[in-house]
């Protein structure tokens, strides 16, 4: 990276990432669905800490920050009667948007574990009622907070994974689901991404459906032409990148012929990854991905095939307490993949 200063900082947030992920992979096996249930609440208060902080620190009075009237009018008698706070940032509403709809699966999922009834040292009915009306309140919140990005792709992403979370859902159901039709289903998954991509980079005119992205000075750029841009940048550097953090001197420089910084991100969590790590680390989150879904989708066949020589109700009983986790981590994924 030709900017080690901007780039350390995206280096430490992938290895905490990381860390985590093992962390509540082999916690959730060790330590069963209490670890899993209790990260996914620390996600929806995560998810209601965004919203309150992009709540109190977005400018809704400038005129490119509003794609909805009536949203912007809200968002304007917040900003009228919210305390006056210094923030060190604001936050993008795609960024705030993006995270939601990320965050909030997860928190639902917290939310069906933490009202469970047969789950081990489940609490009191009274206090159980009354922690699960403030989780349903912080989800609310959230909610709230998603609407209030006005973030069309997140809104979209939150849709999907509804979506996706209600075939897992289904699928959980079925024991004898066959292997072929995950195999279907992943593919046409991805394969109607790749297509919405491949046509707004090829297809003369599909772009105008993409909408422009906002960048200095007041102009905008369209996604399909930056996408454009960033694909030559990613053929340049296919096997390092151009470094963390070096996108927006890169795409200046390179891209648009000029020494003043123009956009910091490709808007496309795939090109980004090309661009700046290079074509290796986007096969790598693409098998992350893959191995991921396949896991979510395969794990009540690969439970029953484990214990079919022992009681079956011991398996519906572990499937029916990680049900909500596997619902909620599927439209998790998928929400952030189409956003």
């Amino acid at each position: 990276a030709p900017e080690t200063a901007a780039a350390w900082p995206r280096f430490v947030w992938l290895a905490i990432g990381v860390i985590a992920a093992v962390i509540i992979a082999f916690g959730g096996r060790v330590g069963g669905t209490n670890l899993l249930g209790w990260t996914c609440i620390g996600a929806l208060f995560l998810a209601a800490g965004v919203t309150v902080y992009f709540a109190l620190s977005h400018d809704w009075f400038d005129a490119s920050a509003g794609k909805f009237a009536p949203i912007q009018e809200a968002g304007r008698m917040i900003q009228l009667y919210r305390p006056s706070l210094a923030f060190p940032d604001d936050i993008n509403a795609n960024v705030a948007g993006g995270a939601l709809a990320a965050l909030l699966p997860l928190g639902f999922a917290g939310l069906l574990w933490a009202a469970s009834r047969d789950r081990p040292g489940a609490l009191p009915f009274v206090l159980a009622f009354f922690v699960g009306v403030i989780l349903l309140l912080l989800l609310i919140a959230g909610l709230l907070g998603l609407v209030l990005t006005a973030s069309r792709g997140a809104w979209l992403g939150t849709a999907a994974g509804i979506v996706v979370g209600a075939i897992v859902y289904s699928r959980a159901k079925r024991k004898a689901w066959p292997v072929w039709l995950d195999i279907i289903l992943l593919v046409v998954a991805f394969g109607a991404l790749v297509a919405v991509f491949w046509a707004a980079v090829f297809v003369p005119g599909f772009d105008r459906y993409l909408g422009s992205v906002g960048a200095a000075g007041g102009s905008a750029i369209g996604r399909a032409q930056l996408w454009r841009e960033m694909l030559a940048l990613a053929g340049d550097y296919p096997f390092t990148g151009v470094g963390f953090g070096a996108t927006m001197m890169a795409h200046a420089s390179y891209a648009l012929l000029t020494h003043v910084g123009y956009i910091t991100h490709a808007h496309n969590l795939f090109l980004q990854i090309a661009v700046e790590a290079g074509l290796p680390a986007l096969l790598a989150f693409l098998a992350l991905l893959l191995v991921a879904l396949w896991g979510i989708m395969r794990a009540p066949v690969q439970l029953f095939a484990r214990v079919r020589r022992g009681p079956v109700r011991q398996a519906q009983r572990i499937l029916r307490a990680r049900l909500p986790f596997r619902v909620g981590a599927a439209a998790a994924l998928t929400a952030l993949v189409v956003h």
